[in-house]
């Protein structure tokens, strides 16, 4: 990507997930659940057709969990696919597939 794509795609992101205040700061100034918004808006920049993501809403308040969720929604619609790991089972209704790992075997 070139600088102009990736200040454009990163600027929109920073929006959908209500970031932009921190443009400017380091992220090691920020707070975890800001730092996880970032990660994600790292792996967002080139429009990757496969997510796979590690807890990806530690941290997050409510609001943002619930803007993750629906731009979740929307990437897939739009050809996407996401992989989450994570030991919550309370959001069963979100998935497509839900697979169980334990003990070294996957269910």
């Amino acid at each position: 990507m070139d600088a102009a794509a990736i200040t454009e795609r990163s600027s929109r992101l920073m929006e959908t997930f209500r970031c932009t205040k921190y443009a400017n700061t380091r992220v090691d100034r920020m707070s975890g659940g800001s730092r996880q918004k970032i990660n994600l808006i790292i792996a967002l920049l080139h429009r990757p057709d496969l997510l796979v993501l590690d807890e990806p809403y530690q941290g997050f308040d409510y609001e943002t969990y619930q803007i993750f969720w629906d731009f979740t929604q929307g990437f897939c619609r739009d050809g996407g696919s996401v992989v989450v790991v994570s030991h919550m089972h309370t959001e069963k209704h979100r998935f497509d597939v839900m697979l169980d790992l334990a003990e070294g075997v996957l269910r």
